[in-house]
């Protein structure tokens, strides 16, 4: 199947509502609109998930989690230091908005969010117009699928899609840096 008619079958399941599995950085994620609750919902049964973890987002673009993301809370010197290592494998703690869903923040005032240099999450992106869940392809406890193949056969009759493609080759999945303390949470 051609990268353009994939794109365009992932995207229309997405503005469906429904679930799709797809290739990050390093591993294949997990995701759906982050604006529809029963998706939210059908993403943490995947996973198996405990609820009060929350899930990252996943962009190409900083101005698509303006719905998501307290920008107030994030000082000129903060922006800069994230867009030292966007796009790429890192994913920041951030002051989320009040009204985000519970199954995206967890049991948190804060959201995890990643700018992507995948072409894939780009195009997606800009079809549907919002940003993605991104969670890892597994369930919780398990080793992240790493190929299209590998997800077809552990997710594939748990998820509505699973778009062929292929990571960006890196070795682990993305280090989760708390952006007020620059703590490291997960090292990638």
């Amino acid at each position: 199947m051609s990268d353009y008619f994939n794109r365009l079958i992932a995207s229309s399941y997405l503005l469906h509502g429904d679930v799709i599995a797809y290739p990050t950085e390093a591993v294949f994620g997990i995701g759906c609109l982050p604006n529809n609750e029963s998706a939210l919902k059908k993403v943490i049964d995947v996973k198996a998930r405990d609820i009060n973890k929350g899930m990252i987002l996943i962009s190409h673009d900083l101005s698509y989690l303006k719905k998501y993301v307290n920008f107030k809370e994030i000082s000129l010197a903060e922006m800069k230091y994230m867009e030292q290592f966007w796009p790429g494998p890192y994913t920041f703690i951030l002051p989320a908005l009040p009204d985000v869903s519970f199954y995206i923040t967890g049991n948190h005032s804060t959201i995890a969010v990643r700018i992507s240099s995948h072409p894939l999450i780009k195009s997606l992106c800009e079809v549907v117009g919002e940003p993605l869940i991104s969670t890892s392809a597994n369930k919780s406890k398990e080793v992240p699928c790493k190929t299209y193949r590998e997800t077809i056969c552990r997710l594939g009759n748990l998820v509505d899609y699973v778009v062929e493609g292929c990571t960006l080759g890196y070795l682990n999945p993305s280090t989760i840096i708390d952006l007020k303390s620059k703590t490291v949470i997960r090292k990638g």
